[in-house]
């Protein structure tokens, strides 16, 4: 309500450059819809066939290419990421990362673990080289065994 005294109507007002040149550019577009789509319907049976050509040419090309979003061979490693509180020391961290390390070396499908730290972010990590399992399987950081060191988090 109170708006309403401060508001004017645009009826009749003279607009800039911008405003004309973005309305001009409109305009284009809507008459090459309208156009487009009345030739579209005009030419209903041709429109259907390209339409059922682009899906059969998609289904066609879909087989033909190569699948493999994730990778068909196994590289045998496993990457863990620790993270630990904010205000822990750097020896604590590395008694931390040694006692994770351990739990990941127990497990009888992991051949070696090389494990090193870094500052900030996600570069402190365990690398797990060499395990026998498959990728898919669930990571250490689900393992029961991981949640028993006290202050420590993996993801």
């Amino acid at each position: 309500m109170r708006c309403s005294g401060r508001l004017r109507a645009g009826h009749g007002r003279q607009h800039g450059r911008w405003y004309q040149w973005s309305e001009r550019a409109f305009e284009r577009v809507q008459n090459f819809y309208r156009r487009s789509l009345s030739a579209s319907l005009r030419h209903q049976p041709i429109v259907l066939g390209v339409f059922f050509a682009l899906v059969i040419a998609t289904v066609i090309l879909g087989a033909a290419i190569k699948k493999g979003f994730l990778p068909n061979d196994d590289t045998g490693q496993l990457f863990v990421f620790t993270q630990a509180a904010q205000d822990i020391g750097y020896d604590a961290m590395v008694a931390k990362q040694r006692e994770a390390a351990a739990i990941i070396r127990r497990d009888p499908n992991v051949d070696n673990v090389l494990a090193f730290m870094g500052a900030g972010g996600s570069t402190t990590s365990i690398i797990a080289p060499s395990a026998r399992s498959s990728s898919s399987h669930a990571p250490a950081s689900r393992s029961p065994r991981a949640s028993t060191i006290t202050g420590w988090s993996s993801e």
